[in-house]
């Protein structure tokens, strides 16, 4: 193989991994308010129909993982708008909640998390999600 077919296989190569978008679970846990969160998906990356948004949540003061929360979440198509259904969470365990969502069309949604927990100020998280078809 020469030189040339190389640089045009490896450059396809680095554009195909390099342009893509990364799942939401390549974000840093991120700190808002009384909790710091980590987001994912399942399937990861998220497709069309039935998914899971996976959530983590610590305490920003004290670093323990958060198993007593109230969390509801929605995914919000964003073109065009449509409002997604507000659904509660369920706790996994280790800090560790399961926000089930339905993701209509492969396109871009705006997700919505509220946390709420004893004697804390309530936290909304924010993110945008890019499904696959």
């Amino acid at each position: 193989m020469n030189i040339r077919k190389l640089f045009v296989i490896g450059g396809a190569s680095f554009c195909f991994v390099g342009c893509s978008h990364p799942p939401i679970d390549a974000e840093k846990p991120t700190t808002i308010g009384s909790i710091t969160y980590q987001a994912t998906t399942s399937p990861n990356p998220p497709h069309t129909g039935d998914d899971d948004i996976l959530l983590t949540l610590w305490d920003s003061s004290t670093h323990a993982l958060i198993g007593d929360a109230n969390v509801t979440g929605s995914a919000d198509m964003i073109a065009p708008q449509i409002k997604g259904q507000s659904v509660s969470g369920r706790s996994r365990g280790g800090g560790v909640y399961d926000i089930p969502v339905r993701f209509a069309v492969g396109t871009q949604y705006d997700v919505t998390i509220s946390v709420e927990r004893r004697q804390k100020s309530p936290v909304t998280i924010d993110y945008k999600v890019d499904v696959q078809q």
